[in-house]
């Protein structure tokens, strides 16, 4: 089977173009469309792959003001057999400060690999890898010490506690 769901909305934001403007009072209006839309396809009994697009406004940690982000996923996952299962993601953000008028001034990649294994019926370990890559553009307002790309490279290894509800 597959299927599609969609969703959509609009946002205004408000505010000073530069924070040199703050004093002035002077404000700019930005209106957006935002939205999420997802495609998913079951492949089989145990596996799918899905592509997921979002349009959304949001915060960063470490900017001063609201960014608005267009965001694609593509991602799958299913079982190898029946004790083991496989997620692979990966994901592509571009974004724009959301009170600069800016475009492109950021670029984020993420990618993720999950295999997991059940140890019995209520437990399962895992290890996972996770990717990401933050390109902020140079006339983005950064704050000091902060550069403006970042690699982060990671590894997990847990332990996962299924319980019925």
């Amino acid at each position: 089977w597959t299927s599609l769901s969609a969703k959509l909305s609009s946002h205004c934001v408000s505010g000073p173009l530069q924070e040199s403007e703050t004093a002035t009072g002077d404000t700019r209006s930005q209106f957006r469309a935002l939205g999420d839309a997802s495609l998913t396809h079951q492949m089989g009994r145990t596996w799918r792959v899905q592509g997921v697009y979002h349009r959304g406004l949001g915060f960063i940690e470490g900017l001063t003001g609201p960014v608005f982000t267009d965001a694609l996923t593509v991602a799958s996952d299913g079982f190898v057999n029946r004790r083991t299962d496989v997620l692979v993601s990966a994901s592509y953000t571009l974004g724009d400060s959301a009170l600069s008028g800016s475009t492109s001034s950021f670029n984020t990649y993420t990618g993720d690999v999950r295999v997991r294994f059940a140890v019995s019926k209520m437990w399962a370990t895992y290890v996972e890898y996770l990717y990401y890559l933050y390109d902020f553009a140079d006339r983005l307002d950064l704050p000091p010490g902060m550069s403006p790309q970042m690699r982060r490279n990671s590894a997990r290894v847990g332990l996962t506690l299924r319980v019925s509800l």
